[in-house]
Formats: structure tokens, C-alpha cells, sequence
């Protein structure tokens, strides 16, 4: 795309031209891509995209709880038998039973033979869902390509996984519309009670609600994973960060009790750590978390986001210094 000024027209949004048909495809596949994506505007295949850095654009506390008792001696267990602990796996656990909790309303025990089978089996999905959103599918941006080149077989996955979410979810529905509260709800509704309550215009069907459902459980659990996955990672190899950050916890918090969500309020360090490690960690591959125009867009500037144009926010070049953030 060219920057140039219409006579009575916005401007167009700089950036770098690509090969004909194919656009910048290429130049993200080696070197640094997050550079290339700093262009404010290029193409992908026939596919325009925009990508913003601005950071104004870009956008149960006893159930937690409940999931740090169980994994902390989960922990310490694989600490001594080991030397060492892999934290990937107890954090995934921790975050599935917290989401699955919120959103279905049950929680897992893992000493149970069933139970172990549903969530070995919720962890799957979730893991081929994360994987295939991680992959470059080449057709997104050249759809005629995927007629003789699919090589990491992502209409095929999708294919096989769909309908082994639409079954899982599907059997939870049943199971809260036999219960005996069914459309009463209380404290102790979770979601799926919720979206099952609306009547009238408001009131969904199966496909939409197992959309909605499987969207929450997907975002909820690898991605808050991954993320204190890195917290822990930077706390290590940044140590003066982790004990001016002990420094506030004893301050907030002391020895005394549990860390409660009142005290993370006014944890402003915590929270900053937190939200650096988001900014220069994205939970998410490059242009995984892209939004397409359904129209022209006019921006604060003067210049035009087309319709159809796949608009991403660029995380690592957000600018840290300043006071807004996602």
C-alpha cells in the first residue's frame, strides 16, 4: 500500500509492498517477523492487513484457590522425586479445573478413573486447538492454495476436531438441562446455566452456545498457562525484579495468609510484571489474535482501515513507557 492523499480523501496507511499475488508471506518466515509487522500495513496472498502498536487500539477466587492446594503439593511431590519440576503440565491442570469450574461448573479429581478421562480428554482438544490457531495456514491469505497445498493438514484437523467438541459440549448442555434447578439461577450458577436462562430474543441455540462455551474454555486455559509460565520464567532470570517483587508481598500480604484478590489492587508491581510479560511474551502466535474489517474505518489520524483487511495488534512494540495498556 502506498501513502498518498486523496484531494477530499483520507490517507492510506503506509507499508512495505510484497510479490505480487503472494505479499509478505515470505518475510515472515525467517529472521524477526515481529520487525516486518511493525510496518504499519501490507498484504498477506490477496489479503490486506493492518497492524497497530498503539496500545489504545490493540485490545471465584475458592475455586483458584482450591486448584493452588492441589498443586502445590503436586508440586513439591515432583520436586523431590526428581531434582527438578516441569511446571507446564501442573499450571495446565490448575487452569483447566479453574475454567472448566466457572464455565460447566465441575471440577476434576485427578485420583478419579472418569474424571482422569475427561480431562486427558478436555486437555486434548485443547491442545490440537491451540496448535492449529498456531500454524500458518497458507489459505487464510491465498484461498485458492488449499486446493493442492495443505501440509499441515489444518481442514483436515479442523474437520476431526469440531465435532469432538460440538459431542463434548453438547453432553454438558444435557446434563444441566436434567438437573432439578435447571433455569433457576443463584450464586452458584456457573455459565452454561447462565446462557441456558435467557429466554425470548436473547435465548441461543446449541451451535451458538457450544461456540461461546468452547471459545471461553480454549482462551482460558492454555493461554493463562503459558502466561504464568513466563512470569515464573522472567521472575528467574531477572532477580532483582523477584525480590523487589517479595518485597511487596511481604508488605501487602506478610507470612501470615494467602494472597487474596483485594490485595493484587493494590499490588501495582505485580500487576506491571504481569502485564510486561504479556506485552513481550503474546500469549498466541503473530496475527492469532487478528480481527477482519467488515467496513472502512476511519482512524484519529486521517488515514483509512479498508474493509476486509486483517487488523492485528502488535504486543511487542507496544511502547512500555506508556500509562494505557491492553
Amino acid at each position: 500500500m502506498e501513502k498518498r492523499k486523496e484531494p477530499n480523501g483520507p490517507g492510506h496507511i503506509t507499508g512495505p509492498k510484497g510479490l505480487p499475488l503472494l505479499g509478505l508471506i515470505f518475510s515472515l518466515n525467517h529472521g524477526h517477523p515481529h520487525r516486518t509487522l511493525a510496518s504499519m500495513a501490507f498484504s498477506l496472498g490477496s489479503t490486506p492487513a493492518v497492524v497497530t502498536s498503539n496500545a489504545d487500539v490493540a485490545p471465584h477466587e475458592p475455586s483458584r484457590l482450591l486448584d493452588c492446594a492441589a498443586m502445590l503439593p503436586a508440586l513439591a511431590h515432583e520436586q523431590s522425586k526428581n531434582g527438578f519440576v516441569r511446571l507446564r503440565k501442573h499450571l495446565q491442570d490448575a487452569s483447566l479445573n479453574n475454567v472448566m469450574t466457572t464455565v460447566f461448573g465441575r471440577r476434576y479429581n485427578h485420583d478419579e478413573s472418569n474424571s482422569s478421562y475427561e480431562v486427558e480428554e478436555v486437555r486434548e482438544m485443547v491442545m490440537e486447538g491451540f496448535e492449529i490457531l498456531g500454524a500458518f495456514n497458507w489459505s487464510d491469505y491465498v484461498p485458492w492454495i488449499s486446493f493442492f497445498y495443505d501440509p499441515l493438514r489444518i481442514r483436515e484437523r479442523c474437520s476431526v476436531l469440531a465435532p469432538r467438541v460440538k459431542k463434548f459440549v453438547k453432553r454438558v448442555l444435557e446434563e444441566h438441562r436434567i438437573m432439578p434447578s435447571f433455569k433457576e439461577l443463584s450464586d452458584d450458577s456457573d455459565f452454561v446455566d447462565v446462557l441456558l436462562s435467557l429466554e425470548g430474543d436473547d435465548k441461543l441455540q446449541d451451535d451458538d452456545i457450544i461456540a461461546v462455551l468452547w471459545k471461553m474454555i480454549f482462551r482460558g486455559t492454555d493461554t493463562t498457562a503459558l502466561l504464568t509460565e513466563w512470569v515464573m520464567a522472567e521472575l528467574i532470570l531477572n532477580q532483582q525484579v523477584q525480590t523487589r517483587l517479595r518485597e511487596e508481598l511481604d508488605k501487602v500480604v506478610g507470612n501470615k495468609r494467602v494472597i487474596a484478590n483485594p490485595d493484587v489492587i493494590i499490588m501495582p508491581y505485580l500487576e506491571a510484571i504481569v502485564m510486561e510479560t504479556l506485552r513481550s511474551h503474546p500469549i498466541g502466535p503473530l496475527l492469532s489474535w487478528a480481527r477482519l474489517s467488515t467496513s472502512d474505518v476511519q482512524l484519529s489520524n486521517g488515514m483509512v482501515v479498508p474493509a476486509n483487511t486483517t487488523i492485528s495488534s502488535d504486543f511487542l512494540n507496544l511502547d512500555p513507557n506508556k500509562k494505557s495498556h491492553i
